[in-house]
């Protein structure tokens, strides 16, 4: 296994809103597999990967636990994950040679022995690499595009990023949601204000737009197991995206997100919708 260029980046140069420590790299584990339960796989059955030199990235991989996960799958391909930052990437000692780690920025030139190197291209949740990009992920299928070889494939996962649409599931309808709601609001305010709702659900038309061609698009339904692991993960990543913020904007939803615990104990979560998008290069 080999890691490129080790430090991680500077704030300044890094989009990411949420924490990179143990903690946070634990839920990450955690929503990783909520996806992979959710999808019933980790490469869409439409995807060839029987050819003996099969080469594969993950573009956003974080801790690298989704490459990890398909390396039992595929325990012969190469495997290749892509971050803006090293700093959640698993030691060197752990991973076999054919797994490597690099920085890099998809929003950024890429170099020369990365483009057309790949069978398959994988990426999941970068609404903030999209935020970056001024809300269009037009410059992000074209440079993972670059890393396809002709013939490869493109596989893209996104929630649809409407809080209007994520309902609050309640196990007794009588439950409070109060709490919740104000602070999925004032959350939404906050960090995505910015951003259109419907571009994650519109992927499979941008990947067309780009000369994606065999594209297809799923949506997966939920259930009760997946509403609590949902649960954990989302009371996660809302206290990661209040622990980056000071002052009294975050003692107020400190305080709502307590309460917002309170409330999901006693029977409360959210119904997240869930797409995969995958498309094949010319």
């Amino acid at each position: 296994m080999t890691q490129s260029n080790g430090n991680s980046v500077s704030s300044a140069s890094d989009p990411y809103r949420l924490n990179r420590n143990v903690a946070a790299s634990t839920r990450l584990s955690l929503q990783h597999y909520i996806w992979k339960e959710n999808m019933g796989y980790l490469l869409h059955p439409c995807i060839d990967v029987s050819r003996p030199d099969l080469a594969i990235a993950d573009v956003g991989t974080g801790t690298g636990i989704w490459i990890l996960d398909l390396l039992r799958q595929l325990p012969n391909a190469k495997l290749h994950g892509f971050d803006i930052s090293s700093e959640q990437y698993p030691a060197p000692g752990f991973l076999p040679p054919n797994v490597s780690l690099s920085k890099l920025d998809i929003l950024g030139e890429i170099p020369e022995e990365y483009r057309e190197k790949f069978d398959v291209v994988h990426a999941r949740l970068l609404v903030q690499v999209v935020n970056q990009a001024g809300s269009d992920p037009v410059p992000v299928i074209q440079n993972m595009m670059k890393l396809l070889k002709p013939g490869g494939y493109l596989q893209w996962e996104e929630p649809n990023d409407d809080a209007s649409k994520r309902p609050i599931v309640k196990a007794d309808p009588a439950n409070s949601s109060e709490n919740a709601e104000k602070l999925l609001q004032r959350l939404d305010a906050r960090f995505r204000a910015a951003t259109p709702a419907s571009w994650s659900v519109a992927l499979a038309e941008t990947f067309k737009e780009q000369g994606l061609k065999n594209v297809v698009r799923e949506e997966f339904s939920t259930d009760t197991y997946l509403l609590l692991l949902d649960q954990t993960n989302y009371l996660g990543l809302f206290g990661e995206l209040i622990s980056k913020l000071d002052g009294d904007l975050k003692e107020e939803l400190s305080k709502l997100h307590a309460n917002t615990v309170v409330e999901a104990r006693n029977g409360l979560s959210w119904k997240v919708r869930r797409f995969a998008f995958v498309g094949q290069k010319p």
